[in-house]
């Protein structure tokens, strides 16, 4: 039954919902990205661009009927919640902790094994990203470990 109501949401009309998505948040991210200094503005306003592309590429042409009966709903709902606690996560606690839930998730959603390899490589990817915005581009983040290459 949820499957047939994912059927109808397919193509059509979802890829123009999704659009107006990327319309709307690369609007968002272009805005925002005028605030900063040019050198720490330039990837926020390329990716901002590229939204806009893609939203105005998925209104012209729109794709058609998906079958969405091989669509575990487990699964869409568990991606669901982790991106409404990476949301979350990113507002109460900082940058770096959902940055960190947000890639563990997504790795054990796509199949990958959790364990102490999966920790350690998101530790590093938080530490990585950190290291760029903070030291590199002498963008702030919030969160603790963001703290630590700010200057």
């Amino acid at each position: 039954m949820t499957q047939r109501r994912l059927f109808a949401l397919s193509g059509h009309w979802l890829d123009r919902g999704l659009s107006l998505v990327c319309l709307a948040l690369g609007a968002g991210v272009l805005m925002i990205a005028k605030g900063y200094p040019t050198s720490a503005g330039a990837l926020p306003m390329i990716l901002g661009w590229l939204l806009m592309g893609c939203g105005i590429g998925l209104w012209l042409f729109p794709g058609k009927r998906a079958d969405m009966r091989n669509v575990r709903i487990g699964g869409l709902l568990w991606g669901m919640a982790v991106f409404v606690a990476v949301l979350w996560l990113f507002a109460s606690l900082g940058a770096d902790v959902a940055l960190f839930v947000l890639f563990v998730g997504c790795a054990v959603l796509s199949g990958y094994p959790p364990g102490l390899r999966l920790v350690a490589t998101a530790l590093l990817f938080v530490i990585l990203v950190g290291a760029i915005f903070g030291g590199l581009l002498g963008v702030p983040l919030p969160g603790p470990v963001f703290a630590l290459f700010s200057a």
